[in-house]
């Protein structure tokens, strides 16, 4: 993502998984990195020069400033979707037939398909096998929690030029939740009125969605929150009880959030309304 803030002044995420073997060197190198009191957080910041092509087509030299940063709680999120696709790769290498074009997104880069033949141990077109490839793989947990800045404003900051690009992602992140994931666009009325219900919702919305991002400790994204308690629902049985479903660990921990708990199958609407207000009054608290 890039951000221009003149027309020679900008700030720009330097991807670290896919860099070159100097960059990711520089980066793990704890030397430099100042810590945080809690050891939660560490920051360094060093300059690189590299060669580009002026409006002009003509080659110069830029000198930047490179930003890098570690944070526990990224680190922690990237280690738990981690426990899924380790899940994943293990039950590929015992079931290769399992390993097919359409679901192996996120798990490709780690496993390379061998042809043998398990007779005679021969690579020929007999059996496909997977292998995985450890080395790829530590190299990228490594990684977890690390993010790099590349930027142009030399003297700005380290934490400056942090805060500035963040400031930047999260609006234009929150106009594409509000976009895509709540809807906000088209809009398919015409009274100015309801025009200004729909985008009022919306919003509300985006703050309730970015509170509970937060309370979560971004352990999960808006999408994957909404997705959760969209399919958490209830069905009617008979007098007065509700069958509930499809209730997966992020509701779980949106459950202990709260100090509640519909870990049932079927409840009374009683105690559904008696949790009601428990949340609230958690919520005023």
């Amino acid at each position: 993502m890039y951000y221009l803030y003149s027309s020679t002044s900008y700030i720009v995420s330097q991807k670290v998984r896919g860099a070159s073997k100097t960059f990711i060197k520089e980066i793990l190198k704890d030397e430099g990195y100042v810590y945080n009191s809690t050891k939660t957080f560490k920051i360094k910041s060093f300059f690189r020069e590299r060669k580009t092509n002026n409006e002009n087509g003509e080659e110069i030299t830029l000198k930047e400033k490179v930003v890098s940063f570690w944070a526990a709680d990224y680190d922690a999120r990237e280690k738990h979707k981690r426990e899924k696709l380790e899940e994943k790769i293990q039950e590929y290498l015992e079931n290769p037939s399992k390993y097919k074009a359409s679901n192996r997104y996120g798990v490709k880069k780690y496993l390379k398909e061998i042809e043998i033949d398990t007779y005679t141990g021969e690579v020929e077109d007999k059996k496909t096998l997977l292998e995985f490839e450890a080395a790829k793989y530590e190299r990228d947990v490594a990684l977890d929690g690390y993010y790099a800045l590349v930027t142009s404003e030399l003297e700005m900051p380290d934490e400056e030029i942090i805060e500035r690009y963040r400031g930047l992602w999260k609006i234009e992140e929150s106009f594409k939740v509000l976009k895509s994931d709540l809807e906000g666009r088209p809009v398919y009325v015409r009274r100015e009125d309801r025009i200004e219900g729909h985008f009022l919702i919306c919003f509300v919305a985006l703050l309730i969605s970015r509170i509970l991002e937060n309370k979560l400790k971004n352990k999960y994204s808006i999408k994957r929150i909404q997705e959760s308690l969209r399919n958490a629902t209830c069905r009617f049985i008979t007098n007065g009880i509700y069958s509930l479903n499809k209730q997966d660990e992020i509701y779980r921990d949106i459950e202990k959030l709260f100090g509640v708990s519909l870990n049932y199958r079927n409840i009374r609407i009683e105690q559904i309304r008696s949790y009601r207000k428990e949340i609230v009054h958690n919520i005023k608290k």
